[in-house]
């Protein structure tokens, strides 16, 4: 089967970052908003005439993490 080296690269480093995080879920998704906040001037922006002002979205507000404060640890066995 042909392997695709583009999709291969990122299963690989998908497989990097969960093992860095221990796979827990919200250290992913906080290391994910810490890369989008130190990448922020790489990020190709909508033009400011197609987005309004009440869209926009503070990625450091606590409301974001919400959703991950609400799931409760599973244990396994």
């Amino acid at each position: 089967m042909w392997e695709d080296p583009i999709v291969a690269e990122v299963r690989r480093v998908r497989l990097a970052i969960e093992q860095e995080c221990e796979g827990d879920f919200e250290k992913i998704y906080l290391q994910a908003l810490a890369v989008q906040e130190k990448l922020a001037d790489r990020v190709a922006a909508t033009p400011a005439s197609k987005v309004k002002e009440e869209e926009k979205v503070n990625l450091n507000s606590t409301s974001d993490c919400l959703v991950l404060a609400e799931v409760p640890d599973i244990e396994s066995d």
